[in-house]
């Protein structure tokens, strides 16, 4: 899974970035230790082999989704930040920093041992399950580990209250206070957006998976305020095909590389259309023998369904040519999705020009740089790419 033009997927250096910003040199040594060594050293906790770049922050609710744990750490260490700094700034305070950087990125470090990737995953909705021999609590676990490797009580206090006043104890400064509701807001404003992404993929038909890997809950929440349910059901439907053709011919490509230049005809069916022909009309056979055997009683059903599977286990060769007409698609592709990016830049923007009320006497400065705002960072964006 990678990085969409609309959702970043965090790794370890972003997390190495935040901890630059302590500035406590001992402090920022255990957190880059624990980063780099999150297992427990129990010896009855084995690992789960789910790393915390990959791991959901929850298996319902908030950020379950792959890449929502890290996603979900650093967004509450830039709130709790920049509230800080806020009240820093109203009240003339000297808050503790380096406290709120380090219990953000270790506030739920301990929940990917806790998770198992579900090996037969029917229900796409759901990617992750608890493990069958659960591990004791993830905030347990963790306070647990931060006693044994000698971390400042100070920060274990941050980490064992930042579930607040329903916690194990209420935080007792404002950094775990400050640290809790950033946990809070950021956990409940993405619960929220969750049910609309469960709402617009069953609309769609789809799964709620196919969302996330391209855009974050909230991202879709965001568009849902502006654009409408049905412009967005039919953005993300354009963008949402786009993105899955893509991963399809990337992955043949992987494929190919692996497999001798053969695939099988569920894989090559993007390669012509005499292929996507045959499998329609195999998958309308197949229909249609189902529909007749609800009716009526066909003997040799068993027979025909078994001859219709062996008809679509057909392996084609791939040259060298064919392999260039996958690249090439792949950038037209890539660039056709960069183009929906930008159609729903242009939707946004002409969303915020109608809320401001245009008259040629008034100061349209304000509306002027919302503009400028916008086309810099599309530029930017495409200076990335």
């Amino acid at each position: 899974m990678e990085s969409s033009p609309i959702r970043k997927l965090y790794t370890r250096d972003d997390l190495f970035n935040l901890v630059e910003k302590i500035e406590n040199k001992d402090l920022k040594n255990m957190v880059i230790d624990f980063i780099n060594d999150p297992l427990p050293s129990h010896k009855d906790i084995e690992d789960t082999q789910i790393s915390f770049e990959e791991s959901p922050a929850s298996i319902r609710w908030h950020h379950k989704y792959t890449g929502g744990l890290i996603e979900h750490t650093i967004a509450i260490t830039d709130l709790a930040l920049n509230m800080a700094k806020s009240l820093e700034d109203s009240y003339n305070l000297e808050l503790n920093k380096d406290l709120i950087v380090a219990g953000g990125i270790l506030h739920d470090m301990m929940k990917p041992q806790n998770y198992t990737l579900k090996d037969n995953n029917s229900n796409n909705n759901n990617q992750y399950d608890h493990i069958s021999d659960f591990h004791l609590e993830h905030l347990t676990l963790m306070v647990a580990e931060m006693y044994k490797r000698n971390m400042p009580m100070e920060l274990i206090k941050m980490v064992v209250s930042h579930h607040g006043e329903y916690g194990a104890m209420k935080p007792d400064s404002i950094e775990g206070w400050l640290l809790h509701y950033a946990d809070n807001i950021d956990a409940s404003l993405n619960d929220v957006a969750i049910k609309i992404c469960n709402a617009r993929a069953r609309d769609m038909g789809i799964q709620e998976q196919d969302i996330y890997e391209a855009f974050t809950p909230l991202k879709i929440y965001e568009l849902r305020s502006t654009i409408g349910k049905e412009k967005l059901k039919e953005y993300l439907k354009k963008y949402i095909d786009l993105n899955n053709e893509i991963g399809i011919l990337e992955d043949t490509l992987k494929d190919l590389d692996n497999n001798s230049n053969t695939l099988n005809i569920n894989d090559a069916k993007f390669l012509s259309n005499e292929l996507r022909k045959y499998l329609n009309t195999l998958n309308k056979l197949r229909c249609q023998l189902n529909e007749l055997n609800s009716n009526v009683n066909v003997v040799n059903y068993d027979e025909l369904n078994e001859c219709i599977k062996k008809m679509r286990n057909i392996v084609v060769n791939v040259d060298d040519s064919l392999k260039w007409d996958i690249y090439n698609k792949i950038d037209e592709l890539k660039k056709e999705l960069e183009t929906v990016e930008w159609e729903l830049e242009l939707i946004i923007l002409n969303y915020g020009l109608q809320k401001f009320e245009i008259d040629d006497n008034d100061n349209n400065e304000e509306l002027y740089d919302y503009i400028y705002q916008k086309i810099i960072q599309h530029l930017t964006n495409l200076d990335e790419k």
